[in-house]
């Protein structure tokens, strides 16, 4: 059965209708509503590589192994989806935070070592700094080439890190230590881009290539590691960075002490309530129907940030829209 996604401008929920309240910090919420909820499985898994979609009755062959995550865009959207939660709910205080990236001298494509370096870098930097939760996330370049992102949370302000400490460490290679500066509100959205986004010209692209794949570009007005505005901004292809990325490999990791965002299910008009305001800053709905036109699904995400005036048109802070337009006079 072909499934078809379709943007709606508005959805009107039913003030007694359930929803779930998402809490990710004191001034980030998130509400979401499904008008229909799944509570059974659709697919069931067969022998001898097959499985059934038990909504239509029909049974297929499962796909073959996926060759890099990009094939898996699902299962990778997911996995972002938790670091910009975990992000959110234990980034609230920034002073209590501090980013290190980890870089190779050389070209790193080996995994298994990749997360074996980090773990002997972090048990040195343990028994320096101790007292804190990390959460760390490993990146591939346009080249084939792995670092490492650790953000590190401590329950006071952020002690003194002695920088040639730090890279002796390391010793693999390059050291960046920055603080996570406060002027960008929704944190893990903006770190999750940069996962998954790559700058045009380490796309190894032509402009007509991009048109050609009906590619989208988004214009950034922040640096991606130091959330300063930019002078000028740059232009990413969203979602480029995907194929990148192995199949079966962790690329995000924390420590036992991360703190999931709260999700507490209660009728519409409560959760206007608590997040204390009827016009989210940001909100999204999306229409599902099948192949014969009929609707099988609604649903609705309104995020409410209190540090932020609710946005022109529902456009997020970073700017997306198609290479068609006017991205010609910019490329």
């Amino acid at each position: 059965m072909k499934i078809n996604i379709n943007k709606l401008d508005s959805y009107d929920i039913n003030p007694r209708d359930e929803v779930t309240l998402i809490t990710y910090n004191s001034w980030l919420k998130e509400i979401l509503y499904v008008k229909n909820k799944n509570t059974k499985g659709r697919i069931k898994l067969l022998p001898g590589g097959m499985y059934k979609n038990t909504t239509t009755g029909e049974i297929k062959q499962c796909k073959k192994q996926i060759e890099n995550r990009s094939q898996g865009v699902a299962s990778l959207k997911q996995t972002f989806k938790s670091i910009r939660e975990a992000i959110n709910v234990n980034c609230e205080d920034v002073r209590k935070c501090k980013m290190i990236t980890l870089t190779y001298k050389e070209k790193m494509v080996d995994t298994k070592k990749l997360y074996d370096d980090f773990k002997k870098f972090n048990m040195k930097f343990k028994y320096r700094y101790e007292d804190y939760e990390y959460i760390m996330v490993c990146e591939p370049q346009s080249t084939g080439s792995f670092h490492i992102h650790v953000i590190y949370i401590w329950e006071d302000i952020v002690p003194y890190l002695d920088y040639d400490k730090v890279v002796k460490m390391w010793n693999k290679g390059y050291v960046k230590i920055l603080p996570l500066y406060g002027n960008v509100e929704n944190l893990g959205a903006y770190f999750t881009a940069h996962l998954s986004d790559l700058p045009v010209d380490e796309c190894n692209m032509t402009y007509e290539e991009i048109i050609k794949n009906h590619l989208f570009v988004k214009e950034v007005y922040y640096d991606a590691e130091t959330k300063k505005e930019l002078k000028e901004p740059k232009y990413y292809i969203k979602g480029a960075r995907l194929k990148y990325y192995p199949p079966k490999f962790n690329i995000y990791r924390h420590s036992k002490g991360i703190k999931k965002p709260g999700k507490d299910k209660m009728e519409y008009r409560q959760a206007l309530k608590k997040v204390g305001s009827e016009i989210p800053t940001f909100e999204s709905t999306i229409q599902v129907k099948d192949n014969d036109g009929n609707e099988l699904n609604i649903i609705v995400r309104e995020c409410y940030n209190s540090r932020r005036f609710p946005l022109e048109d529902d456009k997020e802070p970073e700017l997306v829209f198609n290479i068609l337009d006017d991205i010609s006079s910019s490329y």
